[in-house]
C-alpha cells in the first residue's frame, strides 16, 4: 500500500518568487539529515490554475509509522526547522496542510 502526502501552502501575495526559491531546498535538506532513511522522488509544484499563489511538497511513503520517524527526525533537526522558520513569513495561516491520500487502486 501506497501513502501519498500533498503538502499544500498559502503563498502571501508578493511572496511567490521567495518561496519558489526556498521550495526545493527543503526535499534537499530533508535528504541530507535524513540520509538512507530520505524517501525520494520529493515533488515541489506552484499552482497556476484555479486559486493561485498556493505550493505543494507531496511524497510517497510505504507507512504512516516511518513518515512520523522521518518526521521527528526533522523536527529535531536545528537546521530544519531554521529553514522552516525562514519560509513561515512568506506563508499564509490559512493554509491547508498535509492532505493523505491511500491508493485503493491503479491501472498499470
Amino acid at each position: 500500500m501506497t501513502i501519498k502526502y500533498d503538502r499544500l501552502m498559502n503563498v502571501k501575495p508578493g511572496s511567490m518568487p521567495a518561496v519558489l526559491e526556498m521550495g526545493p531546498k527543503f526535499p534537499e535538506l530533508a535528504k541530507k539529515i535524513l540520509g538512507d532513511d530520505f524517501v525520494g522522488d520529493v515533488r515541489f509544484y506552484a499552482r497556476t490554475l484555479g486559486p493561485l499563489n498556493q505550493v505543494m511538497w507531496s511524497w510517497e511513503v510505504e507507512s504512516m509509522d516511518e513518515e512520523l520517524a522521518r518526521g521527528a527526525k526533522l523536527q529535531a533537526s536545528e537546521e530544519w526547522n531554521e529553514m522552516v522558520s525562514e519560509l513561515m513569513p512568506h506563508m499564509e495561516s490559512s493554509s491547508i496542510g498535509d492532505a493523505i491520500w491511500m491508493e485503493v487502486s491503479k491501472t498499470d
